[in-house]
């Protein structure tokens, strides 16, 4: 799909520049009167021929490369991809264009159009870097809940732990956990009739005066059950 991509992109770009090119080498003419004109036609034709090849090929590169294992990891690396990818295309725009163009020899002008499809691959490939990576960072904050705090010993529960001598705000028993993994549903630790302070209430009930020994052993059980070691 992203080389059928690139060549479509490539044969739209191909045509504008085909004609646009065309209409500035024989300025005066209406656009209905370009239409009709037969050379313009075929300028468009050209342009869209070899753009498509070049588009094909700029695709198609990054992918030949990245199946090799070989992937752009900074923006250094994206932009040398580019300029091979670019370099190449060129080449293979421009000789499309020499074969459709009569009296033209296949190599000609290929340097120029290597030269700067490998400039312009380069610019693209380290743009497209960044931008890529400013997406993954904007889809990261906008996945990322915020933090919130979560008493391991339940403030529900104060009196009995500081009986055994407990204090429920030491950061011993305090956690940062995200939001959804402490209190949303469908699994955070206080939602369903198994949840955190839940366990603690029948804890309690069945050891009114359990020892510092016992609460911390229970604990230790806790996190396991929650996936909190």
């Amino acid at each position: 799909m992203e080389i059928i991509g690139g060549a479509a992109a490539g044969a739209v770009i191909g045509a504008v520049a085909g004609g646009v090119s065309h209409a500035l080498r024989h300025p005066g003419k209406s656009l209905g009167e370009y239409v009709r004109d037969t050379e313009f036609r075929k300028a468009v034709g050209t342009g869209a021929a070899s753009g498509a090849v070049a588009g094909a090929v700029f695709a198609a590169i990054p992918l030949g490369l990245a199946a090799l294992g070989l992937k752009a990891a900074t923006a250094g690396g994206a932009a040398f991809i580019g300029w091979v990818s670019g370099s190449l295309a060129g080449a293979a725009g421009q000789i499309t264009a020499n074969l459709l163009t009569p009296c033209t020899k296949w190599h000609q002008g290929v340097p120029r159009a290597m030269f700067w499809g490998g400039v312009g691959g380069a610019a693209f490939g380290w743009a497209g870097w960044h931008v890529r990576q400013w997406l993954a960072g904007q889809a990261a904050k906008s996945t990322t809940q915020p933090l919130e705090r979560h008493h391991l010993l339940p403030r529900q529960f104060r009196s009995y732990f500081e009986r055994a001598g407990l204090d429920i705000n030491s950061s011993d028993y305090t956690v940062e956990l995200p939001r959804d993994v402490h209190r949303l549903k469908p699994n955070g630790l206080h939602t369903g009739p198994d949840n955190w302070n839940a366990l603690w209430r029948r804890f309690f009930e069945a050891n009114p005066n359990a020892s510092s020994v016992k609460i911390l052993e229970h604990l230790e059980w806790m996190k396991g059950r929650f996936g909190l070691r």
